[in-house]
């Protein structure tokens, strides 16, 4: 159940990376 989470976890950090990505850092940061 801990591996479990812990992959969730992991596509959770892709997700953010890619709506980071595609929405634009600066506008992230801002």
């Amino acid at each position: 159940m801990k591996n479990e989470r812990y992959i969730g976890q992991e596509i959770a950090d892709h997700h953010i990376t890619k709506l980071m990505i595609e929405t634009g850092i600066d506008k992230f940061l801002a």
